[in-house]
Parts: C-alpha cells; structure tokens; sequence
C-alpha cells in the first residue's frame, strides 16, 4: 500500500509537471550543479537557497529547474521551472501535492545548456495550500488615529563627516563623500506621461487577433505578439507604445522573457491602458532583462507569484499600477543591477519576503505607494544602491521591519564603483509605517542615511522601533569575481560558505523629527533603539575593523511613546553613543528628543 501511494504520487507530480510548460533541456557538461540546497516549504510555494553553480565565461543563466522525488532518491520527476523564472538564490517552485514528504534536486538552465543536477536535498513536506483550501483571510483593514505632527524642523546641524581610510568610493556625479546627508530628493522629478509624437502604437484586446493590423479597431490578442512587434536588440528610432484596452489578460498571452528592447529618452517603450481606474489585469509577470527606458501606467498585474522583475534596466518608471504577488511571491517588485528607477502612486503587496527589493540600484524614487504584506521588510535598497529617495508612502502589515537602508548582500552581485556600503545618499522622509511586527526604521550598512519626518505606530511588538546596525556582505559562489572586487577595493570576503559575512558599517546617519507612538497596551520588546557595538573584520573578512555602527550617528527632534520610563533606551552608553561622542550620546539624546516625556 504505501509503495502504490509512492507510485501515485511521483505519477501525480510527473503530471503536474508535464502540464507546466516544461520543455526538456540539453545539458552542458560544461554547467556545474548548486550546491548547500537549503529549503523551505511554506503554504505559499517552495523556496530553495542554495550557493550558485559555475557557468563558462559569455554563458549567461536564464532559469533553474527542480526535480522531485518521494521515495527518497530511487525515482525523480521530470525537470519542472521555477516560477517565475529568476537568475539568483532564492528561487520558487510550486505544484508539488501538499502533505508530501519529498526530496528536491536543483539545477541551472543557461544559454549553453542545462547544468547537472544538484546533491538531494534533505527531505521536507509540501506545504503549499491545496488548490481547493481557500485563501487565509487578510487581517481587517484598521483605521489609523491620526498621529500629531512632527515638531517643525530646523536646519540641518550635522558636523562634518570624519575622513579617513573608511571612506567609500562614491557615485561618479559625486566625486568627493559628501559631509552631511542629503535634506533634498536626490533624482529629478516624475516626468508626465504624453503620448508619442510619431510614434508606433500598438494596441491590444482580449477579443484581439494576432493577425491583425494591432490598431485600435483592429487590435492583437496577446502581449506577447505586441512585445514582438518592438525591434529587438537595437537602439530605437522611434517611441513605441503598447495600448492595453481593458480586460482580464492570461499569463499564457505574456511573454516569459521581456529582453532587450533599448529605448531612449527621445523614443521610450511605455505599456498603459486605455482609460482611468486601472482597467486592465495581468496575470502574467514581467520579467524584464535589458529592457531601457521603459514605463508602465495604469495596469493591474494579480498572480499568484512575483509581479516584476527588472534585471540590468534602465529608465523604469512604474506609475499608478498594482502589484500584488497574492500567496505566491517570494519579491512583489524585485529591481537589480539597474539604474534611474522610478514607482510613484501605486499599490504593491504580498511577498514571503519583501514587497520591494532594489539591489546594486544608482537613483531611484519610491513615492506616494501603497506598501503591504511582507513576511521580511516591507521595503528595502541595498547591495550598493545609492542616490534613493522613500518619500511619502503609506507601508504596513511586514514581519522583520518597515523601511531600511542596507541589509546583506553578496559581493558578486554589486556593480562598481559601489561596492563598500550597502546603500549611501539614502532619504527615507514622509512615510508611515504602521502595524510592523519589526523596527520601523533600519540602517544596516549606510551611509549619508537621513530618516525624516516620518511618523509610524504599532510597530516593533518582536524587537525595537529603529536599528542601526551592521549590514553582511558574503560571497554567494563566485569566489573569482568575489576576489576581483576585493582588489578593486571592495569590502566583503572571497570565502564561500561557512557563513562567512564582512560587517559592513554606518556613516553619517541621521534620525531626526520622526514621530513614533504605540497606543496604550502596545510596546516594542525590548527597547526603543537597537544601536550595535564595534565589530572585527578579520580573517577571510575584508572591510573597516573595527567596524562602527554609530559613526556620525544624530538623533534629534523625534518624539516617541513606547510603553512607560522604565522601558530602555537601548543605547548602554559605554561601547556605542559613548560620552565624548561628537554627534550622539545617552545625556544628548534624552536632551534633543521626547522618548516617553523624558
């Protein structure tokens, strides 16, 4: 009985697989295979992190696939895709029955062929939610009490940012550190849509052929078609414009991949819908590879799974769209090794990890979004990003924290010149942060980091309002790439596995005129401020050491209720924040801040 059940299943996952599109793959010997598997299974999908695998030089990865086996290793499954596709750990799967118990193999799918299949993984169950289990049911929305104002704010009085061998290497449009954060957006504004002037406009319907002229009496049927119809690879001559008329578009009328399509400033791509109030559903992602001065307006995209993802771009502007990755997206909106990137006026939600990801991004503007439903931050720029502005957006219901500038990053995946801090030129003013289990507010691994003028309540019930910590740079796989930047001057390590992370520390952060209240009956764990102390980079570890968490730190002109005076600072006063400090100590802190009418 059980080896039929066995028998059954594996013929049930082979199905499933086969009907997910699959298309066999010719493998290169030349491929190697991911290695340390390490997987979750949540009711959301399957998620698996592992150490990426070698490819040849010029070989570029487009995928991994996964193999499932429920009789532990005697029999596997066909190769089944990630979905969505992704280049880098982690990546997704789902389908598999739920209540199994399996083992998972990994491998890579490149221009050159598929690699070999990684070592099983330790056995795990499926838990992804059965087709016929409904949805859990979203938390009711609450109405906010309004929040008092922040006191007005005066000049900024930061002293100058100390020089010395820590300073990082900066944007090319700044030649030298600057020597106070920035007060001001640091990206010039969002330009207004307008039609194309002797431009190419496509137009599409549901009710559409994909024979047809592609004009508004005479629309195509899917995405994918219209997406062909934009020279491919070259420079474009002309603007080009894809008109969704209203309706309900399949994934299967997408394309896969949206790649190498170069607009310019003077001949961009745009993707709209006709009319107001968002007409126009997607179900299907964008994933979007070299694609240039692009901007999308006025679209839904629902799916059960990542919404964008924009990899090597330049000139994004996502306006007035919602993005809402459902139980399925591991990242709403992920932004990587890009630049100039603009979302403004839109709703995104629903991540197993963050609801915005931008890693190794120069300029970008988050402003005036709707932010929700996170299971790590709401909202983070990291891996070198710098020159970003968080204005004026509403961010709520996340697991970790709110906003943050830095986490951790992989060196191999920075661009340089960037490549010391996890984010710099960072402005995070204007938002609301509300019913955060995590930190409000977080700096790991910034610098020139100014957090203003922002107001936040229920947030920290797990751990503390605002962290400045450290952030951790790791070698995700390519130790060869890892070690080039380390001679071209970066911090971080060369040593893969081991966990092995550099503390990447702060500069020059400043915490002025926020408002931070917790209603009566609600308080952070354990205290107001998580400040971290001195750490070493030493060994296999490459960056400043000892490594400073409060270089330049001020805290100023914030009021904050948070349980009763018994509830600590979080600041000790004798490794971080130490008398003598020229910017930041326990007697200037009570002194220039209203923490619980202290």
């Amino acid at each position: 009985m059980i080896v039929r059940r066995a028998v059954a299943v594996v013929t049930l996952l082979a199905a499933l697989v086969a009907s997910s599109g699959f298309v066999s793959r010719v493998e290169s010997p030349s491929v190697g295979a991911p290695r340390n598997l390490r997987v979750s299974s949540t009711t959301s999908g399957i998620t698996v992190r592992f150490r990426p695998p070698s490819v040849p030089a010029g070989t570029r990865i487009v995928n991994y696939e996964a193999s499932f086996s429920v009789d532990n290793g005697a029999r596997w499954t066909e190769w089944s895709a990630a979905q969505p596709a992704d280049r880098t750990s982690p990546v997704r799967f789902t389908g598999a029955p739920w209540g199994t118990k399996v083992r998972l193999r990994l491998r890579v799918v490149t221009t050159e062929g598929a690699g070999r299949a990684s070592s099983a993984s330790s056995r795990f169950v499926v838990r992804t939610r059965p087709v016929s289990q409904p949805p859990a049911t979203d938390a009711p929305e609450t109405t906010v009490a309004p929040v008092q104002p922040p006191p007005s704010r005066s000049p900024s009085t930061g002293s100058p940012a100390p020089s010395g061998p820590s300073a990082p290497t900066t944007s090319p449009v700044a030649t030298a550190p600057s020597t106070a954060p920035a007060t001001s957006s640091p990206v010039t504004p969002v330009p207004t849509y307008a039609p194309p002037v002797g431009g190419v406009e496509i137009f599409v319907s549901p009710s559409g052929d994909d024979s047809a002229a592609g004009t508004r009496s005479s629309p195509l049927r899917t995405l994918a078609a219209a997406w062909a119809r934009i020279p491919r690879d070259v420079v474009l001559e002309r603007p080009h414009t894809i008109t969704l008329l209203a309706g309900d578009y399949a994934a299967s009328t997408m394309p896969h991949y949206w790649e190498w399509r170069r607009g310019t400033a003077a001949n961009p791509i745009t993707i709209r819908s006709e009319g107001p109030g968002r007409p126009v559903i997607l179900r299907g992602d964008l994933n979007l590879f070299e694609v240039h001065h692009l901007r999308v307006e006025g679209i839904r995209i629902l799916r059960n799974g990542d919404t964008v993802h924009c990899e090597r771009c330049s000139f994004l502007t996502l306006h007035d769209v919602e993005l809402d990755g459902g139980s399925g997206a591991w990242e709403t909106l992920k932004v990587n090794q890009s630049s100039d990137v603009v979302v403004t006026d839109s709703v995104l939600r629903n991540a197993g990890d963050n609801v915005v990801d931008l890693v190794a991004v120069q300029r970008a503007t988050i402003r005036g979004n709707t932010i929700s439903g996170a299971g790590d931050w709401c909202l983070y720029a990291k891996g070198g990003s710098i020159d970003v502005l968080i204005e004026s957006n509403s961010v709520s219901d996340c697991g970790t924290g709110g906003i943050t500038a830095g986490q951790g990053t992989g060196l191999e995946w920075m661009v340089e010149p960037w490549i010391t801090y996890e984010a710099t030129n960072v402005v995070i003013r204007d938002n609301h942060v509300f019913d955060v289990e995590g930190a409000a507010f977080g700096v790991n691994g910034g610098r020139n980091v100014l957090i203003e003028g922002n107001r936040a309540e229920r947030v920290g019930r797990r751990s503390h309002l605002i962290e400045v910590t450290f952030g951790g740079r790791s070698c995700d796989g390519d130790s060869a790439r890892c070690a080039r930047l380390l001679a071209a001057g970066a911090w971080g390590t060369a040593s893969v596995g081991n966990d092995v992370y550099a503390n990447i520390p702060n500069r020059h952060v400043v915490i002025r005129d926020n408002v931070i209240v917790n209603p009566h009956g609600y308080r952070s764990q354990w205290q107001h401020f998580e400040i971290s102390a001195a750490r070493l980079n030493d060994g296999a570890r490459v960056g400043p050491s000892p490594a400073s968490a409060d270089e330049g730190l001020s805290i100023v002109g914030n009021v904050i209720v948070n349980g009763d005076r018994s509830m600590p600072l979080g600041i000790e006063g004798s490794s971080v924040c130490r008398p003598g400090h020229p910017t930041c100590t326990i007697e200037q802190i009570y002194r220039d801040n209203d923490v619980n009418g202290q």
